[in-house]
């Protein structure tokens, strides 16, 4: 961005250097301009220009998160964030942000648990970049928790497992493992970090804290997908 932008400012001074004539008249209003006038329009144009040229490294540069940010009437922004979990892509969400003053009106369809209106004030307009990587992170976490969900309680034996979850934000999932009698252990997954796609705590009732089982499940769970985890530790 920075030799664009020093390319581009070197082919302004040259443009308006270049511009000598004492009057121009407009071919289709035949208005006549004097020659300040004449350089402060092709300044104008060359600023459109850098602008435009801008935007353009911008969009490609949020594309590679898959993200896409679209600037719309005089003071509005619609971003579009794509969502994508082992290797596929989910559902995209949207925000649009419009600055009136220091006022700002935010609409979205990000889950709710999600702060988007607070780190809409906290971090803009001054920081869109970490505005774009925080709300991709906190979406692909939860995306990635929510298809693992799925994808355990798609495969376990039902007869042996049962899991469930708190709430819609999946920060807590709740897996009881069940024998013949009894179950034998409740395994609880705490997400208390939104933006990471394993679990901070794993807690495990009727096993002995610091056994080599109980450090082994509490291991697998934490650097691996709910799934996988279950199957290694077991």
């Amino acid at each position: 961005m920075l030799n664009n932008k020093l390319f581009s400012e070197k082919i302004a001074t040259l443009m308006l250097s270049s511009v000598t004539v004492e009057t121009y008249t407009e071919p289709n209003t035949g208005m006549v301009m004097g020659g300040d006038e004449v350089k402060k329009l092709v300044s104008n144009m060359v600023d459109a220009v850098n602008e435009n040229n801008r935007l353009h490294e911008v969009f490609v540069s949020y594309r590679f998160l898959g993200c896409t940010i679209l600037p719309y009437q005089t003071s509005c922004q619609y971003i579009r964030v794509e969502t994508f979990y082992n290797g596929r892509f989910y559902e995209p969400y949207h925000i649009s942000i419009c600055h009136r003053g220091k006022e700002k009106t935010v609409l979205h369809s990000i889950p709710d648990f999600i702060s988007v209106d607070s780190m809409v004030n906290c971090l803009l307009p001054n920081d869109m970049d970490l505005f774009i990587r925080a709300i991709t992170e906190l979406l692909t976490a939860y995306v990635s928790s929510r298809e693992q969900f799925k994808a355990f309680r798609n495969h376990a034996n039902e007869d042996l497992v049962d899991v469930s979850t708190a709430d819609e934000s999946f920060t807590t999932i709740s897996i009881k493992e069940l024998d013949a009698t009894n179950y034998r252990h409740n395994i609880t997954l705490i997400y208390d970090n939104l933006a990471s796609i394993y679990p901070t705590q794993v807690e495990i009732d009727n096993l002995s804290k610091g056994s080599a089982q109980y450090d082994a499940i509490v291991s697998a769970y934490k650097c691996n997908t709910i799934l996988h985890a279950h199957t290694i530790s077991h």
